[in-house]
């Protein structure tokens, strides 16, 4: 998952893989790891629980807990990382459910997770958790209430797993939407 073993990666890539919340495994997107290994980088392809083993709740604690367990397993390795000149940091990214959780997850980290201002006034994260440097949705869903009425119009809202990974109501798609969380934050 990383590239030649005596060189510092030039940046991590945190993947989340896809799968409408009720499908995928992260051993599907394994292809994708290629070329952001050419490129210097290390490489982890994040699996969660699928519905019904776990709501869309329950894949963004999953995530954490992956990046938790990342950060304390390979901690040399990150810390390598942000201290290399030419380092493109930590980048988490994912592809559409995976991008609504990853998103979901950076949101609730940089509301819960004992934010401090540092003296070059970067924002940072307790520690013990991975921080991330950017983020990288692709096809994601970020307002579950628009993409429920898109799946309504094709008439498959009854079909997917989205509607009760995130709750059945339109005030629970509210709360897992990462879109809205954040516009709160930023409000």
């Amino acid at each position: 998952w990383k590239p030649e073993e005596k060189k510092t990666p030039r940046g991590l890539l945190f993947f989340v893989h896809g799968g409408a919340w009720g499908s995928g495994h992260a051993w599907m997107y394994r292809l994708l790891a290629l070329p952001f290994l050419d490129l210097g980088m290390a490489v982890a392809i994040v699996g969660y629980r699928n519905y019904p083993d776990a709501n869309a709740a329950e894949q963004v604690a999953d995530l954490n807990r992956a990046a938790n367990e990342l950060q304390r397993c390979k901690s040399d390795l990150i810390e390598r990382i942000r201290h290399t000149s030419s380092s493109l940091g930590v980048c988490l990214a994912g592809h559409s459910s995976g991008a609504h959780i990853a998103l979901w997850m950076l949101v609730d980290r940089v509301n819960h997770a004992g934010m401090e201002m540092s003296k070059d006034s970067k924002t940072t994260i307790q520690a013990e958790k991975l921080v991330f440097d950017s983020f990288i949705g692709l096809s994601g869903v970020y307002n579950i209430n628009d993409h429920f009425d898109y799946e309504a119009s094709r008439g498959v809202e009854e079909l997917s797993p989205m509607k009760p990974a995130c709750g059945m109501t339109r005030d629970n798609f509210k709360s897992s939407s990462p879109g809205i969380r954040l516009a709160r934050t930023l409000s």
